[in-house]
């Protein structure tokens, strides 16, 4: 196992359920460091860590932090005014934020790191350069932004040698990381509400870029242009097509395309049937339930691109079904961005649609509504959560037809899927 910081024997997290924040303390953990961690509600994340020997307090409060403590790391989501965070700062102990430490005291202790960074795809990638390094026998260490289809924990400390991380851009994380090989799986300007916050997105990429030693990315327009400055360590890859052997289609091909040229470049002699029983992550594209005539699946799609990649990569799957979506807005501020966009491309590519209510970040509220997304759709309603008789409705109104339902989203939809499978 790779040697993290002597200094640190304990570890205190604040927002211990976060996805990110429980790999962390699962890799602590693994290293036989210490640790305690809070966070607002119990949730299953932050039991397993207790389940694991660490000491876990639901709710926010400065007694909450143990008297030993050498290093906090926070969620970006904690409040400034966090009690916790309050104190150890007062006793001045480390605080980071989840992505500087992992840029600053886990990545730099291995000896080859891959950083995945794009505003769609990273954890589907990152995982798939994880897979393919375990069949290579390497034991790498990782941090997985999602749950594992097989079975396997997204986090491990390794052995040392390799180390594969998603690199977040949506707080700007991914520009501390110093990877051996950076991987940007593609461009949008999303978690960009402003002219100067894209702007400002744009170079945190390029900075990312920077801090690379080898840069990894399809031959495209925008992405060239991030990493136009440093082009003599870059290696740009050409979309796979449709007589490759890769076991994928659509957006999956070039995911899987892109992992396997990774690992490639970390030395490895790999071909695209060891991604073969890849069986994907948790949310993406996940069969719950499914007979002769009907298939219930989930996705976590949120944004326009990744939505329109989704629905035509179903469509591609499942010819001959028709397409049922049960669709969840990510926040109001990107329903309002791309409104034009979710109208589109549900009239076009889903038979019938329903709303769910917008999944709200930090309280957030604002207009346009779901109501009016669903209102905007030849074929759309909206779906309250309280309303079960209409979800019920999903199924029966199918007749004999062959239905492929979707549950869509980042947020709290997929509550929907228990209750959904029970009709199907």
């Amino acid at each position: 196992m790779p040697d993290l910081p002597a200094e640190f024997r304990h570890v205190h997290l604040i927002g211990s359920g976060g996805v990110g924040m429980f790999a962390i303390g699962g890799i602590l953990l693994e290293q036989n460091v210490c640790i305690s961690g809070s966070d607002l509600e119990k949730n299953p994340k932050s039991e397993f860590l207790r389940s694991k020997g660490a000491e876990i307090f639901y709710g926010h409060a400065a007694e909450n932090l143990p008297q030993n403590t050498d290093a906090v790391v926070f969620t970006s989501a904690a409040a400034k005014d966090n009690p916790e965070l309050l104190a150890a700062q007062k006793k001045n102990i480390p605080c980071f934020k989840r992505g500087q430490f992992l840029a600053e005291k886990i990545v730099p202790f291995y000896e080859n790191s891959v950083a995945v960074s794009g505003s769609h795809g990273k954890t589907t990638v990152t995982a798939m350069v994880t897979h393919i390094l375990r069949k290579c026998n390497a034991n790498p260490g990782c941090l997985i932004g999602g749950a594992l289809q097989n079975g396997d924990l997204p986090f491990s400390a390794g052995d040392g040698r390799y180390f594969v991380t998603e690199a977040d851009e949506s707080d700007y994380s991914h520009a501390l990381l110093s990877p051996t090989v950076g991987v940007i799986t593609n461009y949008d300007a999303d978690h960009a509400w402003s002219k100067e916050a894209e702007a400002e997105q744009f170079v945190k990429f390029q900075q990312f870029c920077r801090n690379s030693k080898i840069v990894i990315h399809y031959d495209i327009p925008v992405l060239n242009a991030i990493s136009e400055p440093f082009k003599n360590k870059r290696i740009l890859l050409d979309m796979p097509d449709g007589k490759n052997d890769i076991p994928f289609a659509g957006f999956m091909k070039t995911n899987a395309n892109l992992a396997l040229q990774t690992v490639k470049t970390l030395g490895f002699d790999v071909t695209p049937s060891i991604l073969a029983d890849f069986k994907g992550v948790d949310r993406r594209m996940t069969i719950h339930g499914q007979n002769d005539r009907r298939i219930l699946l989930e996705d976590y799609a949120h944004h326009p691109t990744e939505l329109e990649s989704s629905l035509k990569y179903m469509k591609e799957l499942y010819q001959g079904y028709r397409l049922h979506v049960i669709f969840q807005p990510h926040r109001y501020a990107r329903l309002k961005k791309y409104f034009s966009d979710f109208v589109r491309i549900l009239n076009t590519q889903a038979d019938k649609v329903m709303v769910a209510p917008v999944f709200a970040a930090w309280n957030e509220s604002g207009t346009p509504t779901s109501q009016d997304l669903a209102a905007e759709l030849a074929n759309g309603e909206y779906l309250s959560f309280e309303n079960d008789e209409k979800l019920h409705s999903v199924w029966a109104s199918c007749g004999n037809e062959k239905v492929l339902t979707a549950v869509i989203g980042a947020g709290d939809v997929e509550k929907l899927i228990p209750l959904l499978q029970k009709d199907l």
